[in-house]
């Protein structure tokens, strides 16, 4: 979360024609539970982004407008926690693809730019049941070094004995995917 908000607040900044539409995953949640549609997405979007909506609530066709002229992306954050709300294996395959037409422009060269953010482990689960993974454009965080996560954990945690467990687990967590990551590519 902490991400998509940069990455929306970056947008803003660099590309003052561009307006980025963060939605969190408190808000997928309120949508979830019947499909994607624009009106309730536009109407969730702008009413928790913008002071005075009403204009734009009357007008959803405008999201369809900024999106295929490239001047709105919209942030999804936490992708793999809307999937997680259902039991149902294919719904990722289902929300990407909602996500999909929901955002394809009449003519099928719009501009619309959407970004999922997800789990990293949770993402490499599911990316071999997406269908047409050649549109999507994966981004991967580097974790932090040790010199990192003492930087983040002394900032946060002002326990001398919280934050030596923080770094004795971060730690192994990650001999533990480094181990991983070997393995599988073996």
């Amino acid at each position: 979360t902490t991400l998509a908000r940069e990455l929306c607040e970056q947008v803003r900044r660099r590309y003052p024609q561009v307006y980025p539409l963060l939605i969190e995953s408190e808000q997928w949640k309120s949508i979830s539970h019947s499909s994607l549609r624009l009106d309730s997405l536009w109407e969730t979007a702008i009413t928790k982004r913008l002071d005075n909506s009403k204009a734009l609530r009357a007008n959803p066709s405008a999201l369809r407008v900024l999106m295929q002229e490239g001047r709105l992306v919209v942030i999804f954050d936490g992708f793999d926690e809307l999937a997680a709300l259902s039991s149902d294996e294919n719904r990722p395959s289902e929300v990407i693809a909602e996500l999909r037409e929901l955002f394809a422009s009449e003519d099928g060269h719009g501009n619309a730019r959407v970004l999922l953010t997800s789990r990293q482990s949770y993402w490499n689960a599911i990316r071999a049941v997406l269908p047409d993974t050649q549109s999507i454009q994966e981004f991967r965080l580097n974790g932090f070094d040790n010199d990192q996560r003492k930087e983040y954990f002394a900032k946060r945690l002002n326990d001398p004995a919280q934050r030596d467990l923080a770094l004795r687990t971060a730690a192994a967590i990650s001999k533990m995917y480094s181990e991983a990551a070997v393995d599988t590519e073996i």
